[in-house]
């Protein structure tokens, strides 16, 4: 379980919020799909496709309730990278070396 909800809003055209996803526990399934994403942002610096996968992955763990386009054009980047962040914070909790490769953001 994570510390706290991570949270993702998004957001219309105008900065008007249109909708709220929190995530609360980080599924079982999704565990082994981030220590390979996370590992490999720990290695170098995060290339397009590297961080088109973890759009995914967001997508996934919050259980495909927005799209990767719905989140590329209407997510706010403060709140992907808390997100990222509070995933990440979960599973060092969890296993302090599956993400021993990257560091949480703060």
């Amino acid at each position: 379980m994570l510390k706290k909800p991570a949270i993702i809003h998004l957001y219309d055209e105008d900065g008007n919020q249109t909708a709220e996803y929190k995530l609360c526990i980080i599924p079982w399934k999704l565990m082994k799909k981030a220590t390979a994403i996370f590992e490999k942002f720990g290695e170098n610096e995060n290339s397009e496709m590297q961080i088109d996968e973890m759009t995914k992955f967001l997508c996934e763990a919050y259980q495909n309730r927005f799209s990767p386009d719905d989140l590329g054009e209407h997510g706010d980047a403060a709140e992907v990278m808390q997100a990222i962040s509070a995933i990440m914070e979960g599973i060092n909790a969890t296993s302090p070396n599956v993400a021993a490769g990257a560091a949480p953001q703060k």
